[in-house]
């Protein structure tokens, strides 16, 4: 059986305009607030401790944007696949790969995916029926792995016609 890597980087352009604009939305009460207490002629010691809070709100929440976006930038899923097992991981939640050995493997096969509807977004999704999403797109086509214990994993792909054929070779084997 041959080995396939596999990566796909890169969150949807859309779905990082949602997460700034929904986080902008979030802080425009504090920026008000920032703005109405004001008062130019008092220095930063005898401002009002309530002033204080909300600077370090906004710069908490400022932070945590930053973060978030570096999340988003840096988010990829990758697979890679032998004559033995599939590992597959989503990085940055995942360090190590996760191992599914193909004799636990009941089926594999390559299908087109809507993220946002079927998984409720894109990242790592574990939902309580036994499906385990991998997706950084929201589109495009998954690989699906189909254990023998009814629990299921989607790891997204990009290469389609190397998974094509790692499939066909795991069909003859097990055949």
């Amino acid at each position: 059986m041959k080995f396939v890597s596999d990566k796909v980087e890169g969150v949807s352009p859309g779905v990082i305009a949602f997460a700034v604009g929904a986080s902008l939305l979030s802080i425009l009460p504090v920026a008000f607030l920032l703005i109405k207490m004001n008062n130019p002629s008092l220095t930063w010691s005898e401002s009002s401790s309530d002033y204080k809070i909300l600077w370090g709100s906004f710069i908490l929440v400022l932070l945590t944007m930053g973060a978030m976006l570096y999340m988003f930038l840096t988010l990829k899923v990758e697979t890679k696949g032998n004559g033995a097992t599939i590992e597959a991981r989503i990085y940055p939640f995942m360090r190590s790969f996760r191992v599914i050995h193909l004799s636990d493997v009941k089926s594999l096969e390559i299908a087109k995916i809507d993220g946002f509807m079927k998984y409720g977004g894109v990242g790592y999704k574990n939902n309580l029926g036994g499906l385990t999403s991998y997706t950084v797109t929201g589109h495009g086509n998954v690989l699906k792995i189909k254990l023998k214990n009814k629990k299921e994993l989607h790891v997204q792909i990009t290469k389609q016609s190397e998974w094509k054929r790692y499939i066909s070779d795991f069909k003859n084997q097990s055949v």
